[in-house]
């Protein structure tokens, strides 16, 4: 309900900065309280074997929704106008909300165990930090990549479809990265490392692509790889807090929240004072940050659980 009033206030009622600012802090309201919920409801009722799958397809949400909206550039933002991209995506919202059917409430008993579980507050605060900086690249990908494209000579439609495209790309890869984490089982941080690495790389290549067929690929690596992290990252919060994944997740979530929102501002920054070239070049260093930040994490978890061991 607050997601869809969000999107109704910005269609319909903003016409200043503050406006659309209050929107989005709505908007960001219902993102925290849905993610944590959803996130809980999978820990709860996903086999540990088909986890990854599950939270694969549920984060898979995010490049659908940002394919939606690279789409609505040349379909309707330069038909009809931006407002009716948000005015009718509430309409698909309600028909989703109309069917969903409410989860069964905790028992008593599943209420006071779960307030009693706690999560290992290091590892959770490292592998927050590490979702911070990799949230930091991801969330200035959709403010700023067709813009970037557009500065460097790009149409917007072109623009567009490259951005749709990458989603796309983004999609499938996280569900491939959940599916192929529970065939494997283990190593879960370490892949996520390798990952954010990549990741570095489709970020750099933003800041220098003179063609389509560059700003194609770029948007491919920066999407399957700079994106399709965060379902790995509950699926490693859930598996290593299972008495409290909601407070894991949480945690973890407020790290890629804090990244979404001082990633935009830095970047745009640095645009100013700079050009997209040096931006996108930094914004590949903080994936870079966040691959080194996962294998400390990595390191920290084996030392509690050989600590544990011994114990």
């Amino acid at each position: 309900v607050t997601s869809l009033a969000s999107l109704l206030g910005i269609g319909l009622l903003s016409s200043q900065w503050w406006h659309l600012a209050g929107f989005m802090i709505l908007g960001g309201i219902g993102s925290g309280i849905g993610m944590s919920a959803s996130n809980l409801l999978l820990a709860r009722n996903v086999p540990r074997d088909k986890r990854g799958f599950a939270f694969g397809i549920k984060q898979a949400s995010a490049p659908v929704a940002s394919s939606v909206a690279g789409l609505s550039v040349p379909l309707v933002g330069l038909t009809i106008g931006w407002r009716w991209a948000l005015v009718g995506l509430p309409v698909a919202m309600l028909v989703v909300f109309l069917v969903l059917r409410p989860p069964a409430a905790a028992t008593a008993e599943e209420s006071r165990a779960a307030s009693r579980a706690r999560a290992p507050l290091l590892p959770m605060i490292l592998l927050a930090s590490a979702s911070g900086f990799a949230a930091a690249s991801a969330t200035v990908t959709i403010g700023f990549f067709v813009e970037s494209a557009v500065e460097r000579g790009f149409s917007t439609g072109a623009a567009g479809y490259a951005l749709a495209i990458g989603s796309f790309a983004g999609i499938f890869a996280r569900v491939l990265w959940g599916w192929l984490a529970d065939r494997r089982g283990r190593g879960h941080l370490a892949f996520l490392s390798w990952l954010f690495f990549a990741g570095s790389v489709g970020f750099g290549l933003m800041g220098v692509v003179t063609t389509l067929p560059q700003l194609m690929l770029a948007s491919v690596v920066v999407f399957a790889a700079g994106w399709s992290w965060s379902g790995l990252v509950f699926l490693v919060a859930t598996l290593g807090s299972p008495g409290a994944p909601a407070t894991a997740t949480g945690i973890t979530s407020a790290g890629g929240g804090a990244g979404g929102l001082l990633g935009p501002i830095v970047f745009g920054a640095l645009v100013e004072s700079g050009s997209y070239t040096v931006a996108w070049l930094v914004t590949a260093s903080w994936m870079v940050i966040a691959a080194v930040l996962a294998r400390v994490t990595l390191v920290v978890w084996l030392r509690k659980l050989a600590a544990r061991a011994e114990a």
